[in-house]
């Protein structure tokens, strides 16, 4: 029996040696080449600068990542406490890894495995940490096993409190958000102290899924998880029972920050960040947080860009009209073909499709489907632009400086790549639109015909297919009833 007994003893020693070895040699192995976290120390993470005018109002903020740093004394303990309650209730308590979330998390995932739901972690605080500053997101054993190693280290270096600061500043939130402060703007337009409980505990929902717990999309998700987490706070003392039933009925109302940059103030304000990048560099602007004063004023800004803006229009209609935008082919969904977003939002102007002409009016219609006319009085000016001196005839009429598509949106010429190669090669194509110096551009094709063509001939040129109307040759009026003189330009 006692022979027995020795080989029993015997065995379980070996058997607790050989795990302990295997232990030791997987942490040995993982534990070469692991990044430096001493910097953790004195990290500051990357916060924006912000340009103000002379009243104090932010002008501008220019960052990498949307974020407010607050140090860990700054941060009230309700929202400490239900980020704890939602992530790691044992975060002051455990050396980096938490065993028995660890043991919890592998009975509660057997059960996952046989339900078919999805696995669990049981990160810690300091875990999260060690994967969000020094490792990948990569899902493996190797990553976690890591982590893991680097948890341990980093709780020996650095206090509980300094972990915790680094954690909720760095932390993504989701609508841009990294951070506590910067989330509690960007969901409550309050700073951390004047936020609920309740809100704290809706903040303390994100950071284990910000997509699928973000309360612009998901609210009644993001709500259930709420009230879990003030589940946890009152189970862990946070919250008494009064206080827990008072927040569970508050009603949760988003209100996202609006930063009204002031719009005219751009150009300024982009002056300033040209000044800041030169004398400072990319890595001070966008992320080290420069606090910067400026002289801008408002009311003084807008009488400049009022004044500026109204001379450049005078100076422009003093040179004449450069012709339209771009021609199309249709009315129809006509803003499809236009980029509006290229155009000028800080002015007054709207882009406008003429759709019809007189010899006094023309109709237009914008690009927020308002309907107007333009009189024959306000084209005046429109004179056509020959060069920076000279100028086209005096306008009579309408039709003068605005056109709609020559036969009625047809008469344009349209074909694949290798068609018109073809015809460029055999030298097949008749005429081309241009204006009056024979110059061939975008200016003088008024209907939108590919590379302005206007008339080709077939491959024996024995036929000739024009799109403008031909007939117009054969008037009284130029001195011709017989077309000769379209056949006679062919000769010449």
């Amino acid at each position: 029996m006692s022979q027995m007994i020795r080989t029993l003893i015997l065995g379980i020693l070996s058997i607790t040696f050989l795990g302990f070895l295997t232990a030791f040699l997987v942490l040995w192995y993982f534990s070469n080449d692991l990044p430096n976290y001493r910097f953790l120390e004195t990290y500051k993470p990357a916060v924006s600068s912000k340009i103000y005018n002379n009243n104090g109002d932010i002008a501008a903020d220019f960052a990498v990542q949307k974020r407010t740093f607050v140090s860990i004394d700054e941060i009230p303990d309700f929202v400490i406490n239900a980020f704890l309650s939602a992530e790691d209730k044992n975060f002051f308590n455990h050396p980096g890894i938490d065993a028995k979330g660890i043991t919890r998390a592998v009975f509660k995932n057997l059960q996952n495995i046989v339900s078919g739901k999805r696995l669990e972690g049981a990160s810690t605080i300091t875990q999260q940490v060690a994967k969000n500053f020094l490792l990948t997101s990569d899902v493996s054993l190797s990553r976690k096993v890591k982590e893991a190693i680097l948890a341990f280290r980093i709780e020996k270096y650095l206090s509980k409190k300094r972990i915790l600061e680094l954690y909720l500043n760095e932390i993504y939130l989701g609508e841009r958000a990294y951070g506590i402060a910067s989330a509690s703007m960007v969901y409550f337009d309050k700073s951390l102290k004047e936020l609920s409980i309740s809100e704290a505990a809706l903040l303390a929902t994100l950071p284990k899924a910000p997509s699928t717990y973000n309360p612009y999309r998901n609210l009644n998700t993001t709500l259930k998880r709420k009230d879990w987490v003030l589940a946890r706070m009152l189970e862990n003392n946070f919250l008494s029972k009064n206080g827990y039933e008072k927040e569970i009925k508050k009603t949760i109302i988003l209100k996202k920050r609006k930063l009204n940059f002031y719009n005219e103030s751009l150009f300024f304000t982009e002056e300033v960040r040209r000044f800041l990048f030169e004398k400072y560099g990319e890595d001070v602007l966008y992320k080290q947080g420069l606090y910067v004063k400026t002289s801008l004023n408002n009311n003084l800004q807008s009488i400049a860009t009022a004044a500026l803006r109204k001379h450049v229009e005078l100076y422009d209609r003093r040179h004449g009209w450069r012709g339209p935008i771009k021609n199309v082919k249709t009315a129809d969904n006509w803003k499809k073909s236009i980029n509006l977003k290229k155009y000028d939002k800080l002015s007054d102007w709207k882009v406008a499709i003429v759709t019809n002409v007189q010899e006094s009016f023309a109709e237009i219609e914008t690009s927020d489907n308002t309907l107007a006319k333009i009189n024959l009085e306000n084209l005046k000016w429109a004179r056509q632009h020959i060069n920076t001196t000279d100028l086209g005839p005096a306008i009579v009429n309408v039709n003068q400086v605005l056109k709609i598509n020559i036969a009625h949106n047809e008469g344009n010429y349209f074909t694949d790549s290798k068609h018109l190669q073809d015809l460029k090669e055999n030298n097949l194509i008749a005429f081309k639109y241009c204006d009056r110096k024979g110059s061939v551009n975008d200016q003088s094709n008024p209907n939108g015909s590919l590379e302005n063509i206007a008339g080709i001939y077939n491959s024996n040129k024995n036929i000739l297919g024009m799109m403008p109307h031909p007939e117009r040759m054969v008037d009284e009026l130029i001195s011709n009833t017989d077309g000769i003189n379209l056949f006679s330009s062919l000769l010449n």
